[in-house]
């Protein structure tokens, strides 16, 4: 992947700018700055800083910008869509890294030394912590001070805060307090019997607390009872040197002066496997459980020297090893859903890291891990400094002694499709906070952010001009996306300027993407090429083919219901095409539709056609009491007490027990992803009818022009006629005829 060096224009304090090419999704035209050649790239990865002109600058990280602040602590929203920076001035930023925009949050006098993201309450907040000991809270969504609390004698060393709860525990190294929700209110102050300083507080859980110190010793508070509930001394065995500790439901991890990581168990209350690192790794600076759907498998390990392991915690190998060859990554944050990797450097540099379709490709690692061009930010070392996988030993075991070998990039990934069908399957759906990204991935996503920008510099195509007039919709983002997706499809294939169900085809994805208008282009276009295969034979007319294999395969599971359809005369047109064109949104409530296209997009294309059979089945009972062709029809245009489960089940009986002569996957091409160089050619349609219509329309235009030149030449040629007659009679006034 290729870097970027740049200068990103500016903007005042606390005034939103677009942060075209910065962070996130990169393409598109980059602000000039000084001596600057500003180029058009197609990358996933950004370094920037903020600078003392209250701008974010895309620098790169070798070179000394003295025009920068310097940040020094780094954190996500609760969205995980978010980047909070606290800097050494005092500022707090806040940076959207899918609407590119940032705003400057709040200013104080003092250094700030952490940052944490209040989720649970009404509004938003975000705690952060000072030099000078106090804590203060800010409003994300006003940006107002909400509390200010002179909280620790000492700078503030750490905040962290629960996942639901609205709780929160600040330390400094000698004192923890627990607070709640965005006012502050302290809650209770932790005893430490122990008088070694603190080292890290962690919240295992909404009711749990742990908290490491420099002795070696943890000790875990039940915050229900307010009393020990484990007591964890037997680490010191180990000469860990404890410098830092991360938790993973009922095991923690911690690691300290040496190049072992060691694992333990709450529940068995014992040291369960310790990691050893490849020689001459060095101490360990950080730890965090890497987080996404795979939450508790990757282990983050930042040593001193600047680099950044993951280890996998079933196998122990250490699967990519990243470091910058001259600058020390000062300390890394990841949001909760794995998108997004931040990365501070030592200068105050920050690399941001956005993973897109390949995100679960090589495990969580985004591709930019493996770039290799010489002025990446974060390059891939791990066939050159990775030797010796780490394995993993039981506790007491000898030393080390796994296979030499480079770990294989990509060779076992954690999610694929595979794997997913298996998942929502048993499960009924996909998470919802990680939803979006497992469509990205199931579609493959390229991201082709200069080919959107392409597409999106056209403006608004003439067909869909006037798209918000005619579909109105009430959230503004969703229809700013609604209407530039239509725009983008036009000017994409011609067709689609023709289409007139294409925006209640589009309209849900849409909704889904409000705030990613890229994502939302790619999957419909996607959708079209994939899903929608053999639609526009016919067109203008409804896909005959198409519903003639939902019809054959209907006959197959319900004669019964087919005999009634014929009975009241209702075809295919009636009973499956309302459904295909609206993407079942106009059948399921918004829930119900997700689940329903976890399940479409997790299988072949075909299995769309076996949901329209199964809906049809189960509503067997509802439908077989109407008593004409306008019941059916209102039927399929309405929402109706269908469980979508119930469809779903039905739909994979349908998909897996129909004739391979009636199967609609002998008729259907497999998924093949769009691609991230070009847009695929669609020219699967009757290109002479669109073409006249096009035609058609360019004459109306022409003669509604000409038409509206001609009524203009008129209306000022009566305007003329009638200021010569006003003045014809204002000169009789005053020159009477005698």
């Amino acid at each position: 992947m290729p870097s970027m060096v740049s200068t990103i224009g500016g903007t005042k304090f606390g005034t939103p700018q677009k942060l075209t090419d910065t962070v996130g999704r990169l393409s598109g035209r980059l602000a000039r700055g000084k001596g600057t050649q500003t180029k058009c790239v197609d990358s996933v990865a950004a370094s920037f800083a903020l600078s003392t002109k209250h701008r974010l600058l895309a620098v790169n990280p070798d070179d000394n910008d003295t025009r920068s602040l310097q940040a020094l602590v780094l954190t996500f929203d609760s969205d995980g869509e978010k980047l909070l920076i606290g800097t050494a001035q005092g500022a707090i930023y806040k940076v959207d890294l899918l609407a590119f925009r940032f705003h400057l949050m709040a200013y104080v006098p003092d250094e700030i030394t952490c940052l944490v993201a209040l989720p649970t309450e009404p509004e938003p907040f975000v705690v952060a912590g000072q030099k000078n000991g106090h804590l203060f809270s800010v409003n994300q969504v006003t940006h107002e001070r909400s509390a200010d609390r002179p909280a620790h004698d000492g700078p503030v060393l750490g905040v962290c805060a629960t996942t639901s709860s609205g709780t929160l525990c600040s330390y400094s190294k000698t004192e923890a307090f627990v607070w709640r929700g965005g006012q502050l209110k302290k809650m209770f102050q932790l005893r430490l019997n122990s008088s070694a300083l603190i080292v890290k507080m962690i919240y295992l859980s909404d009711s749990a607390l742990l908290g490491a110190f420099g002795d070696d010793s943890v000790y875990v508070w039940c915050l229900e009872t307010l009393q020990v509930s484990h007591e964890v001394l037997q680490l010191s065995r180990h000469r860990a040197g404890l410098a830092d500790v991360a938790a993973a439901d009922d095991v923690f991890y911690a690691a300290g002066k040496s190049s072992q990581v060691f694992e333990f168990s709450l529940a068995e209350d014992r040291v369960t496997r310790i990691f050893s690192l490849p020689d001459g790794s060095g101490a360990v600076a950080h730890l965090s459980v890497f987080p996404g759907p795979f939450f508790g498998q990757i282990l983050q390990v930042l040593l001193e020297s600047g680099a950044n392991k993951f280890i996998h915690t079933e196998t122990g190998h250490v699967v990519q090893s990243l470091g910058h060859p001259r600058i020390r990554i000062a300390s890394t944050s990841s949001s909760h859903t794995g998108l997004f990797l931040a990365c501070l450097l030592a200068t105050g540099h920050i690399c941001l890291h956005h993973s897109t379709g390949e995100v679960f490709r090589r495990i969580v690692l985004p591709e930019a891990f493996y770039d290799n061009k010489p002025r990446v930010l974060l390059v891939d070392d791990s066939t050159t400094r990775v030797k010796t996988p780490a394995v993993a030993q039981r506790s007491g075991s000898g030393p080390t002694a796994g296979t030499r070998r480079t770990p294989k990039r990509g060779k076992t990934p954690l999610l694929n499709t595979a794997r997913l069908g298996p998942i929502v399957r048993e499960h009924g759906e996909f998470p919802a906070q990680y939803r979006r990204l497992v469509w990205r991935h199931l579609l493959e996503l390229p991201g082709a952010h200069a080919l959107y920008v392409t597409v999106a510099e056209r403006g608004q195509h003439p067909a869909w001009r006037n798209a918000a007039q005619r579909y109105p919709v009430r959230d503004p983002a969703v229809a700013k996306v609604l209407s530039s997706t239509l725009s983008a499809l036009a000017w994409w294939c011609p067709l689609f300027a023709e289409v007139e169900f294409l925006p209640y085809f589009v309209f849900p994805f849409c909704n889904v993407f409000s705030s990613d208008p890229l994502t939302a282009l790619e999957m419909v276009i996607t959708l079209l090429v994939n899903w929608c295969q053999r639609w526009f034979e016919f067109f203008p007319y409804p896909p005959i083919s198409v519903l003639g294999l939902v019809e054959n395969m209907l006959a197959h599971h319900c004669p019964e219901l087919l005999k009634h359809y014929m009975k009241l005369g209702v075809t295919a047109h009636v009973y499956g095409w309302p459904l295909l064109e609206t993407a079942f949104s106009e059948v399921f409530t918004q829930n119900d539709w997700l689940v329903a296209w976890d399940h479409i997009l997790s299988n072949h294309p075909s299995f769309m056609l076996a949901v329209v059979v199964a809906y049809n089945v189960v509503s067997q009972a509802a439908i077989t009491r109407c008593k004409s062709a306008d019941d059916v029809t209102y039927y399929f245009r309405n929402q109706n007490v269908v469980s979508v489960r119930h469809v779903m089940r039905r739909a994979y009986s349908v998909h897996e027990n129909t004739p391979d002569e009636l199967h609609a996957r002998h008729y259907m091409d497999k998924f093949e992803p769009i691609g991230p160089n070009a847009y695929p050619v669609f020219n699967k349609y009757p290109t002479f009818i669109v073409n006249h219509q096009l035609e058609e329309r360019e004459r109306i235009s022409r003669e509604h022009q000409t038409f509206l030149e001609e009524r203009g030449a008129a209306v000022e040629l009566a305007k003329e006629l009638q200021d010569n007659r006003a003045k014809r009679r204002q000169y009789q006034c005053y020159h009477p005829v005698t």
